[in-house]
């Protein structure tokens, strides 16, 4: 990722309670399922080890980036997963993606962290479905052998 572009300043900080809200419609474009129920309860159980880095510009309460993260361990000691990363700007996503980066890097540092995990959902969303009812003679032909 490209370093933010001279002139443009952002601040990336912690989701507090308040900016709940704001980040929902981000999150909502990784997981279209998503209520803004079930996004507040997460947001409520957040701790020190999780939350949620956002990104936004200076005065401005409107969230421009946000990513979800946890500190892990695994065989190599402790990493930070970062999950649902979104940089959501007209002219400039790739610099909130950036800052973003930039702050994942510092939080894994001060976590004690050698290592960061990017998660990121699969390009096509998947939704469920409801039970499939069979169809009249389906079922009789695939027991006859036919299609």
């Amino acid at each position: 990722m490209q370093a933010p572009r001279p002139g443009i300043h952002l601040i990336t900080e912690r989701l507090s309670p308040a900016q709940a809200r704001l980040a929902f419609a981000l999150m909502q474009l990784t997981h279209p399922e998503l209520t803004m129920d079930l996004w507040l309860a997460y947001t409520r159980r957040l701790a020190a080890r999780h939350g949620v880095l956002i990104a936004r510009r200076p005065m401005q309460p409107h969230i421009c980036g946000a990513v979800c993260f946890h500190r892990d361990r695994d065989p190599f000691g402790h990493i930070l997963t970062a999950e649902n990363l979104v940089a959501c700007d007209l002219l400039y996503p790739e610099h909130v993606a950036a800052s973003l980066a930039q702050a994942l890097r510092n939080l894994a540092q001060q976590l004690g962290c050698a290592r960061i995990r990017l998660l990121q959902p699969p390009p096509v969303t998947t939704i469920a479905l409801p039970p499939a009812t069979p169809q009249p003679g389906r079922a009789a032909r695939s027991a006859e052998g036919g299609a």
